[in-house]
């Protein structure tokens, strides 16, 4: 049965650890991050992804129901929400795949609760003790939802003194939805009429039971109030089998239709209030404030008189071709907020439009999953889709009121909107407000009316392309849904000298990154405001692309080139190194080699040092800048008189070496980057100076200069400008040495 199965544990990219069996694991010693694959007796594995960030914090992550991504097992739940907290390092993690799953490959839920000839809860127990005691003295939380939440209250009912956290579990599998349950007990149990009553399976199948025998564990159970079959059929017996014990606190909430589960954001806030709470030593926090239910009247009083969701139609009738569309809410919206929307189009796949939401007050810089910040709220893509209701998902923190929501439409599709409206299932804040008079930083657009006049609804609407601005050290809070697939997205890096501006094209499928950085640029054309050179050519360039603005070149003190140079003290391009391979990395170019530094004249001097700071990365540079300083008089002089107080060439290079000469600061370390360096003989500055150091730099220097190749190419039209566009594009996307260049 086994070989149906597509089994895939290579492609998490990290060092794979491979076990014969749990003894053969819990012997060893390993305890770095990466795939752990135990095999079983009966010819299954359990593979974990261990995150060991050496926090005092480990929490064990269980899959619910669902097939793995494309097919291929094993897949986890949870990697991608908790990905910020892996970057700051904030707890250990554990995403354990169910090996009962190989079992069969029609399964998508089997609970961790094995087979007949396949005792699986108690060789997992041991496998999760081995890489729960990998840090010493680790606050243990198991933590799941639906299917994973009963494993979470199973598994963590093993582990005195841990926490369960546990959205919409199902408690007793004999109570939940025939379908799951006897493909599961089919596949597993076709020997045995009533599985669940087996003395062996007592307590993995019925956590009732389990729980009213008294343990030593807590936990916390997440449960939907719309979720009403996991309310009444799972959640009440659960809390009243518990209830003399004291351990589990409930939370009831509104979070969407059915089972649906409390969104990421909000599930990450409550871990960390958890977390917080236990390191200050409460033992049991109210988290949330949650509570300590023992009956089902106490659950009643609750579902009962809690406040009902707020549904408001922002839009019915008929606009067409509309651009966008801005509706100032009369209820300001809280919590977990769904969006629906009827739209037309021609073609049948998905538009992708984007919904932004705007805010009571400055969010300032918070981090929110799955939402992009603007100046005045938070933005997401609109997946809309035709003949159906397209329904967009969020989650604004309840200190935040959502007082107008904006839906852009792509320009290049018509696309006509029937109906628009937004559901709230936070508190009701009770009192409606006049929006229509509050300055929220938007235009207005077409709101909801009955039936617009088409020809007014047609009219083209203005707006500022929204800016995403984030610290550097929080970059690594950036999930890569921040940025749209095949959608250049603007982001400003914050460091303490000011912005650096980006440009950031995420592409489908991509698996490498190219970074490119300016040269100089036309001020009277920019006027100080961001240029990112080469920004057009996006649909040409295989891979995401990162377009770097050099923050020199803007503001009101901006000079047309400035090498990265923001001050005298100040060398942008360090930070930029920084940011970009953050970025990079979240885009999936994890490795060096997966990224191409590109740049021309003063781009290329920035990209050759970028290259330099990420050993093992490439750089592509045409006709660029070795020393800044030996360049051409006007513009040295321009940056010596507004960043260096009219230092002298001489000495600026005898003070700052390393940020005046690219050359001077390779060989002043061990890195010996890949260097591609396209040069025009027909450019006199470049053949006479610049080539003629780059080769003197090659002859002193074979050992830092091992990587480097030079090419050139002769073109008496172009000269110091860059080659032309299908030939950059062609040296980027292949390899130099088979493009065809100029030899005229």
């Amino acid at each position: 049965m086994l070989s149906r199965i597509n089994r895939d544990v290579s492609r998490f990219g990290v060092e794979l650890h491979e076990y014969d069996s749990t003894a053969d694991l819990v012997t060893s010693m390993a305890s770095e991050t990466g795939m752990y694959s135990i095999r079983h007796a009966a010819g299954v594995f359990t593979d974990v992804l261990f995150w060991n960030q050496h926090s005092d914090v480990t929490i064990v992550c269980f899959n619910g129901a669902g097939s793995s991504s494309n097919g291929v097992r094993p897949g986890y739940n949870g990697t991608s929400m908790f990905n910020t907290w892996k970057q700051a390092g904030k707890a250990n993690f554990v995403f354990v795949h169910d090996a009962t799953l190989y079992l069969d490959p029609k399964l998508n839920l089997a609970w961790y609760a094995g087979s007949e000839n396949f005792p699986y809860p108690s060789e997992l127990r041991e496998i999760l003790q081995y890489f729960i005691t990998r840090n010493a003295d680790s606050h243990v939380i198991f933590f799941g939802i639906s299917g994973g939440g009963h494993a979470a209250l199973h598994f963590s009912s093993m582990f005195p003194g841990s926490i369960a956290v546990a959205g919409n579990p199902q408690t007793d599998l004999d109570r939940y939805s025939d379908w799951a349950k006897n493909a599961y007990y089919r596949s597993c149990w076709a020997d045995s009429e009533h599985p669940e009553n087996l003395e062996t399976n007592k307590f993995a199948f019925n956590l009732n039971a389990r729980y009213a025998a008294g343990t030593d564990n807590f936990a916390y159970c997440l449960v939907n109030i719309n979720d009403h079959h996991h309310v009444d059929e799972h959640l009440a017996p659960f809390v009243e089998s518990a209830s003399r014990m004291l351990n589990v606190r409930t939370l009831l909430r509104h979070w969407g239709i059915g089972h649906t589960a409390a969104s990421p954001q909000f599930l990450l806030e409550f871990l960390d209030e958890l977390v917080s709470r236990r390191r200050n030593g409460e033992v049991f926090p109210a988290v949330k404030g949650s509570r300590l239910l023992e009956s089902v009247e106490d659950i009643r009083a609750i579902t009962d008189y809690q406040d009902a969701p707020v549904t408001q139609k922002l839009f019915s009738g008929y606009l067409f071709h509309a651009p966008q569309i801005l509706s100032r809410l009369k209820v300001p919206a809280v919590g977990t907020l769904e969006l629906s929307a009827e739209v037309e189009f021609f073609g049948n796949d998905p538009v992708h439009a984007k919904a932004e939401f705007f805010l009571d007050k400055e969010p300032a810089d918070r981090y929110i999953y799955g939402l992009r910040k603007t100046p005045r709220g938070y933005e997401s893509t609109f997946v809309l889709r035709k003949d159906s209701v397209s329904m967009l998902r969020v989650f604004v923190p309840e200190e935040f009121s959502v007082l107008a929501i904006r839906v852009t439409l792509p320009q290049d599709k018509d696309i006509d909107l029937k109906q628009l409206s937004l559901t709230s299932y936070g508190p009701d804040r009770g009192e409606t407000v006049d929006t229509d008079s509050l300055d929220l930083g938007i235009q207005d657009a077409r709101r909801g009316v009955e039936d617009p006049d088409p020809l007014e609804a047609q009219r083209v609407l203005e707006s500022a392309p929204s800016v995403m601005s984030m610290p550097l050290d929080g970059l690594r809070n950036l999930r890569k849904e921040a940025f749209p697939v095949e959608h250049p997205t603007r982001l400003d890096v914050l460091t303490s000298h000011g912005r650096i501006p980006m440009l950031i094209v995420r592409r489908e499928h991509a698996d490498r990154t190219v970074i490119f950085s300016n040269g100089a640029v036309d001020l009277k054309r920019s006027g100080g405001t961001p240029v990112f050179q080469r920004s057009t050519w996006w649909k040409q360039i295989v891979g995401h692309q990162i377009f770097v603005c050099d923050p020199g070149t803007v503001g009101p003190n901006a000079l047309g080139l400035s090498w990265g140079h923001v001050s005298k003290e100040y060398w942008a391009v360090r930070d930029i190194s920084i940011a970009v391979r953050v970025l990079a990395t979240l885009l999936d170019s994890c490795d060096a080699e997966d990224r191409v530094y590109f740049g021309s004249s003063g781009g290329g001097l920035m990209s050759i040092a970028l290259c330099h700071f990420d050993p093992g990365s490439r750089a592509v540079v045409n006709n660029a800048q070795l020393d800044w300083t030996k360049w051409m008089p006007g513009a040295v002089n321009a940056l010596r008189a507004a960043r260096f107080d009219n230092l002298l060439p001489a000495e600026i290079r005898q003070r700052w070496p390393d940020t005046s000469s690219v050359l001077r600061l390779i060989g002043g370390s061990d890195n010996a980057p890949r260097i591609d360096y396209l040069v025009n003989l027909a450019s006199r500055h470049d053949s006479a100076v610049e080539l003629v150091e780059m080769q003197q730099f090659i002859a002193e220097n074979p050992d830092r200069s091992s990587n480097i190749r030079i090419f050139t190419y002769r073109d008496k039209v172009a000269g110091h400008n860059p080659l032309r566009k299908e030939l950059v594009v062609a040296c980027l996307n292949g390899e130099i040495a088979e493009v065809k260049l100029p030899q005229n």
